[in-house]
């Protein structure tokens, strides 16, 4: 900050000098302010900063305290040891000069869950003045990175379609690896690029002003252009070029009677999509064929469910998931620690009190577990034709509710990739300086076990491998 003074009062002096030699050091000193712009940012950031290194530690000893005991998906993080894990961010969180930093720091820490609902997800608003993202999306495919949207001002700059080669000098998908996908928690590591794209979610926050270069694709080379993260945190203007844009798509419907064939897509579990497919129902009633397009479902809440599956279900009884959760016993873990023997691996009681010393016991859930109710749907009423699912890695949480309740039906056949992961009860906290987290504390049984990516207990018996045993028909469909 104070050699940007002095540049300032170098300026005013050489203003009352107009000789050209004087105009070109002018020049570029404004060059060097405008490129040390985000320098300024990170002082106001530290200025502004309000966690002492002590409250730092505290807080990341609340995080790795609640995740040891009740994290409940560690089967998509096996090789994680937590309590090794915690310590070697020790050094790291101490380290942090700013806020933002251990708060980014906080982020890559949960990531390493490998878990879509076990994430930082909030933190203080007192930052937001400081910090910025880039005006831009992007997107990814068959391994190339291209600008999806921009806003008017980066107009005769960026097109939309444009092949982004480099940022900064890096390799572009090498620059994402890099410096934003360590930082996303999602349970689908197929999914983790196309998640991590300019520029959605805590992730993409920068100090304000921060510059990038970007290297375009032209047919006369590589173009490199400018931009900046001057996108305030609380900025929801609509300056796109693509207007009411969206990475999920709207909530669709098409009807084809002469052919008996109808498609749906819903894009969440909500009032809306449970109204919207209520609305069609009876378009449905007589028809033959209907394709259910939740891959691009980004979740919601599952009791918006339950009118689209009791409708679409033929069966009379319905069963829900089975869950689990992590139990901490204390009593039996103080017997595991005599009595649990690796050696004996298999044995019933052993492995008991094995799970109780190592913390991993696991019971059901009795709300969810071998629990069956009747349909409320009449029978007459409910959808009689063939019903054909499609899913992807952008089916999350509630959405992978409703691909689990209607796998129940092994006639409903299911088409596409792996979903994103993560289903079930996240719970939330908040730290003291206001930082949110939310630790997954609940398993779904996965019955579907190519499609359903996270969040299956290791000793679940109800994983059906169904997508795999329709690959040839929709390798061919």
């Amino acid at each position: 900050m104070r050699n940007i003074a002095l540049l300032k009062n170098n300026i005013t002096n050489i203003l009352k000098n107009k000789s050209m030699k004087n105009f070109l050091i002018l020049s570029v000193l404004f060059l060097f302010i405008l490129n040390h712009t985000s320098l300024a940012q990170q002082h106001k950031i530290r200025k502004a900063s309000r966690i002492r290194e002590e409250e730092k530690l505290y807080e990341l000893s609340m995080i790795w305290k609640e995740v040891s005991y009740n994290f409940d998906n560690m089967d998509n993080c096996p090789n994680l040891n937590v309590d090794s894990l915690y310590r070697a961010y020790i050094p790291l969180v101490r380290k942090t000069q700013d806020d933002l930093e251990d708060f980014k720091l906080i982020q890559r820490f949960m990531a390493h869950f490998n878990n879509a609902h076990t994430c930082m997800t909030d933190f203080p608003t007192y930052l937001d003045d400081y910090m910025g993202r880039l005006y831009l999306k992007s997107i990814y495919k068959n391994g190339k990175i291209f600008v999806e949207n921009i806003p008017i001002q980066h107009v005769g700059k960026l097109n939309i379609g444009d092949e982004i080669i480099t940022i900064n000098g890096i390799d572009a998908v090498e620059y994402f690896k890099q410096n934003y996908i360590p930082y996303y928690s999602l349970s689908n590591a197929d999914n983790k690029m196309s998640s991590a794209m300019f520029a959605y979610g805590l992730p993409h926050c920068h100090p304000l002003h921060t510059k990038f270069i970007l290297g375009i694709k032209t047919s006369e080379g590589i173009k490199k252009v400018k931009i900046f993260a001057d996108r305030k945190m609380d900025d929801v203007s609509s300056k796109w070029i693509v207007k009411d844009f969206s990475s999920f798509n709207d909530n669709i419907f098409a009807i084809d009677l002469k052919n008996s064939f109808a498609y749906i897509n819903l894009n969440g579990a909500n009032s809306n999509s449970d109204k919207f497919f209520a609305e069609h129902i009876d378009s449905l009633r007589n028809i033959q064929d209907l394709i259910l397009d939740l891959s691009h479902h980004g979740g919601g809440q599952a009791i918006y469910n339950r009118n689209i599956y009791e409708f679409l279900l033929k069966q009379d009884t319905i069963s829900y998931s089975d869950c689990t959760t992590r139990v901490n016993r204390p009593f039996y873990k103080a017997r595991g620690a005599y009595w649990c023997n690796d050696t004996l691996k298999g044995d019933a009681l052993n492995d008991f009190y094995c799970a109780c010393f190592h913390n991993t016991h696991f019971e059901p859930i009795e709300e969810y577990t071998n629990y069956k109710y009747l349909n409320t749907s009449e029978k007459s009423s409910r959808f009689q034709g063939n019903i054909y699912v499609i899913i992807g890695d952008n089916t999350f949480s509630a959405g992978e509710d409703l691909v689990n309740m209607l796998s129940q039906d092994k006639n409903i056949k299911f088409f596409g990739k792996k979903t994103g992961g993560s289903t079930g009860n996240p719970y939330r906290f908040r730290l003291p300086s206001g930082i949110e987290i939310r630790p997954l504390r609940e398993i779904v049984e996965a019955k579907i076990k190519a499609s359903l990516q996270g969040d299956r207990s290791r000793r679940s018996n109800l994983l059906f491998n169904r997508l795999e045993s329709n690959k040839a028909e929709y390798e061919s469909a």
